[in-house]
């Protein structure tokens, strides 16, 4: 369920829905919807990159960060990521600076949702126009991290906790009789976050994934 106001959240929460797909908008979340979440195993799925965007009103350094921009460069053509690089800089600084003090309302709101132990799993609003698959959840696992969550509470939100959410037992995690679905990594996410993007390898139920045909196959999408 989308929210946007704290009396409403509270009501359906109250009522018993399983998760809510953004956090409340209006208000830091309080700790009456935070019990009643805890209480009835309300689900959290933040999705704060689509209102960061809007925090902007020039190019953010997230954009021009090498790994994150090698990712966008290798799945999506240029003229996009040129016509992304002038949406920030067409934007208002007054809205810009408005967007920023309701942005700093959701990164609160995540703190306080993860300090109570609430099961928080990754969204990413991926699907909307400039949130790429991939791109964008790997932009999502840094702004979580820069909200307050640790980068291991980031990995389990994107991996177990989502599969336990979706009712997947068989994978989410790295253990004997799972399906063996995971990323060899250049270092270590532990120590930064970003390190997630510095994909070496990657597997699906154990077998190795072409990473250059699917490059090559996502930017013959993207073009058509």
């Amino acid at each position: 369920m989308h929210i946007f106001y704290l009396d409403d959240a509270v009501a359906l929460a109250a009522a018993g829905i399983n998760v809510f797909a953004h956090l409340v908008r209006d208000k830091e979340m309080s700790d009456e919807l935070i019990a009643l979440m805890l209480k009835n195993n309300v689900y959290s799925m933040p999705n704060i990159g689509a209102p960061e965007r809007g925090t902007h009103a020039g190019i953010p350094a997230w954009f021009e960060e090498p790994t994150l921009a090698g990712l966008l460069r290798d799945t999506v053509p240029a003229e996009v990521i040129e016509r992304m690089a002038k949406s920030f800089a067409s934007r208002d600084p007054a809205t810009a600076a408005r967007n920023r003090g309701n942005y700093g309302i959701l990164q609160k709101s995540l703190a306080k949702l993860n300090a109570a132990g609430v099961r928080i799993i990754l969204g990413s609003d991926t699907g909307l126009e400039d949130h790429f698959f991939g791109y964008a959840e790997q932009k999502e696992l840094d702004l979580m991290v820069q909200a307050g969550m640790t980068p291991s509470q980031v990995i389990v939100a994107a991996t177990s906790r989502a599969a336990e959410f979706i009712g997947l037992s068989d994978r989410g995690v790295l253990a004997p009789g799972k399906r063996a679905d995971f990323l060899v990594l250049d270092a270590n996410p532990l120590d930064d976050i970003r390190n997630t993007r510095r994909i070496a390898k990657m597997y699906l139920a154990g077998a190795e994934v072409d990473r250059a045909a699917l490059k090559a196959s996502l930017l013959r999408s993207a073009r058509n």
